[in-house]
């Protein structure tokens, strides 16, 4: 089931591979606290920038992009982020291959901002 939720700009949620995947505009607007400022809205895309994602894509792709798609899934009661793509590119991924094994301050930040105010939950 995948529906137009217009007063959020959030795609719902499809089931891929045997994860969730949600599916938001750019233009999501969405809660970041990273400790030295107080909670601020940004747009998700912003919020990629900002974490430092961006640099693997050109301007034009950026300005180009319309969805972010995040993979998720529960582990017990609690939501896991397994990654994000920008219109289907893969951007990050969370798993144990050793190129994904490192955990920065921006992925702290990023997921946490996933978790409390990306709706991640299959509604």
């Amino acid at each position: 089931m995948k529906k137009w939720i217009g007063w959020n700009q959030r795609l719902n949620w499809r089931w891929v591979y045997n994860m969730y995947e949600t599916v938001f505009l750019t233009s999501y607007l969405i809660g970041v606290e990273d400790g030295s400022t107080p909670l601020r809205n940004i747009t998700l895309l912003a919020l990629i920038g900002e974490c430092g994602y961006l640099k693997g894509l050109s301007k034009e792709e950026i300005d180009s992009a319309k969805t972010i798609e995040v993979e998720w899934n529960y582990i017990g009661d609690e939501i896991e982020v397994y990654g994000f793509s920008i219109d289907g590119k893969t951007i990050r991924e969370y798993n144990d291959l050793p190129e994904n094994r490192m955990w920065s301050d921006s992925d702290e930040i990023l997921v946490s901002s996933l978790l409390m105010w990306g709706e991640l939950e299959n509604d």
